[in-house]
C-alpha cells in the first residue's frame, strides 16, 4: 500500500524505527527492583552454659542457660523456649527450666533445640561421690 508523498520503503524505514524507539524506551524505563526482607531474626545458633559443666555428685542439680545467636546479629537467653533433651536419663534428668537433676552416676549428654536448630551437646558427668 503506497500512501500519496509516502513511498513504501520510507513507510518500512518509519515502521522499523518506531518498533525500535518503542522496544527501546521500554527497556530503558524497566528497573530492576531489590525486596529486602525486614521481617524478625532468624535463630542461626543456641550456646548452652555452663561449658564445660561441672561434675555433679548424685542428688544434685545444676541449672543450665541456652543463648540463641540471630541473624541480626543478636543475642538472647531463650533458655524458657527451649526444649531440653538428656540422653540419659539413667545418670541425669533435665526439666523445662533447664535445670539438670543428677539420678546415678553416669555420662548425660545435655541438649537445648528451638525452631529446628540443636545446640551441641554438653557432657553431664553425675559422680556417686563428690
Amino acid at each position: 500500500m503506497q500512501r500519496k508523498g509516502f513511498s513504501c520503503f520510507a513507510y518500512c524505514v518509519s515502521l522499523v524505527l518506531l518498533v525500535l524507539l518503542t522496544v527501546g524506551v521500554t527497556a530503558c524505563s524497566t528497573s530492576k527492583t531489590t525486596t529486602t526482607f525486614t521481617g524478625a531474626p532468624v535463630l542461626n545458633s543456641i550456646a548452652v552454659t555452663p561449658n564445660p559443666p561441672p561434675s555433679l555428685s548424685k542428688g544434685h542439680t545444676l541449672q543450665f542457660k541456652a543463648v540463641g545467636s540471630y541473624s541480626d546479629g543478636t543475642t538472647a537467653d531463650i533458655t524458657s523456649r527451649v526444649t531440653w533433651t538428656s540422653d540419659n536419663t539413667s545418670a541425669a534428668a533435665i526439666d523445662n527450666s533447664g535445670l539438670a537433676t543428677s539420678v546415678e552416676a553416669g555420662i548425660a549428654n545435655v541438649t537445648a533445640a528451638l525452631d529446628g536448630i540443636t545446640s551441641p551437646a554438653q557432657i553431664l558427668v553425675v559422680v556417686s561421690y563428690y
